[in-house]
């Protein structure tokens, strides 16, 4: 065996892994052992002449997960700890694992004084602590499959509990169902459909919530919070009967089946990030969680996500939570700041529980900061809210991050996305007010004797003090976990600054007979944009964008013909705003400028001039 030299620390790692050690968190040479010896199933790697300092390490090896660690080798610790063992777990080979990613680990400081999750926190959650992930036959970091999810849901879904089962969709790959629970005090079992229920539903006169999760399938806390959400309603008679006696609520609790039995974010039939294809609607996962919108009318959306871990850097924020609204630049300020409140009282109800939330950072690099509202209109949560809903993006911190703290990041989802749901139920009516205020803003503003406005194509943060939301952001040292700082000023801003903006439309005219009208028309279907139709020869005074996808213009105003007659849509009515997103060429994504804009994907541009016109 190896003896233990004093300042000897040894690396004790099952046979069959490989093991490499580097100075650093992010860079830094590699430390070669001073001797190595295996016995009993273990190899044991031995540093006589180590340091004090910050330290990486990586594990990987057939059959086992693979891994880089964040060490933190302070003198205590070697003097003190001098055999540390590392195990990363064999896969179980059943699908929903990271198989193929790299899981992130902290320091073990870093989980002992600033991401603490063990079975003495969060004790009142225990009772909703046995959903699939559970079951106690897992591997080290397996999840919850797409049977276990199926399973649960038949098991616990019923009429006498006010929830009904319903199937959205067939994934594009696999072809597993996508199922969706709706909660309603309104009796829907005799429904021949979803259709038919949710217009049952929507004459009760209260308004809905759509929860959706995990669209990116290595997301997985966002999906197994969910399954909580539905163990508490349907387990907790009282709570559900005063809930729905405000509301009703359906849930989505894997967008993304096929995704995450590869544990891979963007695993769909087509190969594209799911939640992009808001617009555009190429998948039939989205299509399905459009369509049932579309026919219930939420006016609150919920869409659960996990972000990134990052143990790379030695100092910096932990967030269990990330959150955005749905509060783009083309909305009423009144939603937007009435998302703002719900936004906000989540940040408090996470810090009563010893939970970090804050807003998303800013990506664009232009502006820097937190935001608190979206600009990405082909993602679900600013998608719904351009029809006035309230959208909400919830992100808890658990990207690569295997199942290390796992009840801390379902407790962050499940207060997050709790405390937006019972807001809905408290504030039902102050919800229906603004949303149909919004909506009755949104056809004013398409009329065609409306003044003119401005519709922005590209916007960044203002970094207006006088809008901002302040609140205190942690920074820790993510080597020791101390705290560095408690900036008790942090703020978080709007996109409310346009970089490009065009005057509205009040009327998009496109030709019929060309290559794309089918496309269209399936769009203007699935978005419900409403349109009308002319005869052969209709003639109109317009003007045509020309130019690229990236800058476009409109041309003086010009008689034209439209041989084969017309499709007209109209601005003058609720979903206007989806009509621009998808139809004015030259829209950014102002989170990514780098991705295509919708209409790049629908309507072809021919030597710098598009088939679209407009008044």
């Amino acid at each position: 065996m190896l003896t233990n030299p004093e300042k000897c620390f040894i690396f004790k790692v099952p046979e069959g892994l490989s093991f490499e050690l580097f100075h650093g968190f992010k860079e830094g040479d590699a430390v070669k052992p001073d001797s190595e010896y295996t016995d009993d199933g273990f190899a044991y790697y031995s540093f006589t002449s180590i340091e004090p300092g910050n330290y990486r390490y990586t594990l990987s090896g057939k059959g086992f997960y693979s891994m880089l660690c964040s060490l933190y080798l302070s003198e205590k610790k070697l003097n003190e700890k001098t055999v540390y063992s590392v195990d990363p777990g064999k896969i179980a080979g059943n699908g929903f694992e990271p198989s193929d990613a790299v899981i992130r680990k902290y320091t073990d400081e870093v989980y002992e004084n600033v991401a603490v999750s063990d079975d003495e926190t969060w004790k009142e959650l225990d009772p909703l602590f046995v959903t699939p992930s559970f079951s106690g036959n897992k591997a080290r970091h397996e999840f919850t499959s797409q049977k276990e999810l199926e399973s649960f849901l038949k098991e616990h879904i019923s009429a006498e509990k006010d929830s009904y089962l319903f199937v959205l969709a067939q994934t594009g790959k696999l072809n597993y169902d996508l199922p969706a629970v709706v909660f309603t005090k309104t009796d829907i079992s005799a429904c021949r459909d979803l259709k038919d229920a949710a217009e049952k539903v929507r004459n009760n006169g209260k308004i809905t919530v759509h929860y959706q999760a995990q669209i990116h399938g290595n997301e997985p806390a966002s999906g197994e919070a969910a399954l909580m959400y539905i163990k508490k309603l349907v387990s907790d008679d009282a709570f559900r009967n005063n809930l729905l006696e405000k509301i009703n609520l359906y849930v989505i609790p894997r967008m993304n089946p096929d995704g995450s039995e590869v544990f891979k974010r963007n695993e769909s039939a087509q190969n594209i990030n799911m939640n992009r294809d808001y617009l555009s609607v190429k998948t039939d996962e989205v299509k399905g969680s459009i369509m049932i919108a579309k026919a219930f009318d939420p006016f609150v959306i919920i869409d659960a996500h996990e972000y990134t871990v990052e143990n790379a850097n030695e100092e910096g924020p932990y967030n269990d939570v990330l959150m955005h609204t749905s509060g783009v630049i083309n909305k009423g300020m009144d939603a937007v700041k009435s998302e703002a409140d719900i936004m906000w009282s989540c940040f408090k109800e996470l810090k009563k529980h010893g939970l970090r939330a804050c807003g998303y950072p800013d990506l664009n690099g232009k502006g820097g900061g937190a935001t608190i509202g979206g600009v990405n209109p082909v993602c679900a949560s600013t998608y719904f809210g351009l029809n006035g809903a309230f959208g909400f993006l919830v992100e808890s911190r658990g990207i690569y991050d295997g199942r290390f703290t796992w009840k801390r990041r379902l407790s962050a989802q499940h207060y997050t996305v709790g405390r937006i749901i019972d807001y809905a139920a408290e504030n039902a009516d102050h919800i229906r007010n603004t949303v149909f205020k919004e909506r009755d803003r949104l056809v004013k503003t398409g009329s065609p004797d409306a003044p003119d406005t401005d519709f922005v194509l590209e916007c960044v943060l203002s970094k207006d003090d006088s809008n901002a939301l302040v609140w205190a952001r942690q920074t820790f040292n993510l080597a020791t976990g101390e705290l560095l700082n408690d900036d008790k000023d942090y703020k978080l801003y709007y996109y409310d600054k346009a970089v490009r903006k065009r005057t509205c439309a009040r009327k998009y005219y496109f030709p019929k007979g060309e290559s794309f009208e089918e496309e269209l028309r399936r769009l203007l279907s699935i978005h419900e944009i409403a349109f009308s139709e002319t005869e052969e020869n209709y003639k109109a005074s317009v003007r045509q964008y020309t130019g690229s996808y990236e800058s476009a213009e409109l041309s003086d105003i010009k008689q034209v013909c439209f041989p084969k007659g017309a499709i007209i849509v109209p601005m003058d009515q609720i979903n206007a705003n989806f009509a621009a997103y998808l139809f004015e060429p030259d829209l950014t994504d102002s989170n990514n400028p780098t991705l295509p804009t919708a209409c790049a994907g629908i309507i072809p541009c021919d030597n710098g001039v598009f088939p679209i016109y407009r008044v």
